[in-house]
């Protein structure tokens, strides 16, 4: 939730799922990295879902951030 109980939805992309094991943590780390570095909810749920979907795509676990 968002301010004053505001939902938050993110965007999403379509990508090919490889292997979804990790993509939690993935989201988990990408979120609370944005938010860790003072970005707002929004950014932080819009890195979130990124790291997710880089990480379905891979075969295994990667740096997923360094090509953002």
């Amino acid at each position: 939730l968002g301010q004053n109980g505001k939902i938050l939805i993110g965007k999403t992309e379509q990508v090919s799922v490889v292997n979804p094991i990790g993509s939690g943590d993935a989201f988990n780390g990408g979120f609370l990295y944005a938010f860790s570095q003072n970005q707002d909810l929004e950014k932080a749920l819009e890195m979130g879902i990124y790291a997710a979907s880089r990480n379905v795509e891979s075969l295994a676990p990667g740096n997923i951030l360094e090509t953002r």
